[in-house]
């Protein structure tokens, strides 16, 4: 899959390029702990369930760290859970993506806690549809669920105003001073397209291979050109400059799988591609 983005860099002028536009973006740490941002909600519980936590903070590889949201065993009574995103505005965007990271700790499904369901609604809330991804059951590791690769929304999501997500979470509440938690880190939801080798028209660069494993190769930058490159929530990851030559390349051996954007400001143009790592 290939992502648009605009507002990371909507301050360039880009050719034809492959972008990502960012429609939604929590990372909570824009509250003091326990507070829930603005427009999120729980339901199950009088108010202990999910709630904003400043411990285990460093989130997931890439993360922005500080809060994140989080639900203990030994908090609660036995029973289902609630979290629910605010109403999104997702009018005239299609190709929708939604995507986290999650922590899991080593004894949270051992006293039969069960890891959330993921579903969404159009209509603010009045009805829910199930969201089916691959979550983290490593033993307190943070991680980016779905193996890295963004969740799909199906078609119906498309140009919504009052698209809304809820987790739902099974709780066995042992009563354990050291009971288990299940945390979430840097929810986003973006729009996508196809990936594919990156060409932009008009121009001699070229990115391959898309996706890519350990190195990506630039071919066709004239003179020197500075290059940035930012993980899915536009933080960077990596800068510097392709000298003059027709072949350069990136190291990509340490990166997380998922989707990445490079930036290159040739002496012409600001191009713009998207990288998937696998």
């Amino acid at each position: 899959m290939k992502y648009v983005f605009v507002l990371f860099f909507s301050f360039f002028v880009l050719k034809e390029a492959t972008a990502q536009i960012e429609v939604y973006h929590e990372n909570f740490d824009s509250v003091l702990a326990p507070i829930l941002p603005n427009g999120w909600s729980i339901g199950g519980d009088p108010g202990i369930g999910w709630h904003t936590d400043s411990t285990n903070s460093s989130g997931y590889s890439g993360a922005s760290g500080g809060n994140n949201i989080v639900i203990r065993n030994n908090e609660n009574i036995s029973g289902d859970y609630e979290l629910i995103s605010p109403i999104i505005n997702a009018t005239g965007q299609s190709n929708l993506v939604a995507h986290f990271g999650s922590r899991v700790s080593s004894n949270f499904l051992v006293s039969g806690s069960t890891l959330p369901t993921l579903t969404y609604s159009i209509d603010g809330g009045a009805s829910w549809l199930t969201l089916v991804y691959d979550d983290n059951d490593a033993n307190s590791i943070w991680s980016l669920v779905n193996l890295g690769t963004p969740i799909a929304l199906p078609a119906d999501a498309n140009n919504q105003s009052l698209l809304r997500f809820k987790w739902t979470i099974h709780i066995e509440g042992d009563g354990a001073t050291t009971a288990g938690t299940y945390r979430i880190d840097d929810f986003s939801v973006n729009t996508a397209q196809e990936v594919g080798t990156g060409v932009v028209p008009g121009s001699s660069v070229e990115i391959y291979p898309n996706p890519v494993n350990d190195v990506l190769h630039v071919r066709g930058v004239k003179g020197y050109a500075e290059y940035q490159i930012r993980d899915i929530a536009g933080r960077l990851i990596d800068t510097g400059i392709f000298g003059i030559m027709n072949q350069n390349s990136v190291d990509t051996a340490a990166w997380l799988s998922g989707y990445y954007w490079l930036e290159i400001n040739t002496t012409s143009d600001r191009l713009a591609f998207t990288i998937a790592k696998h």
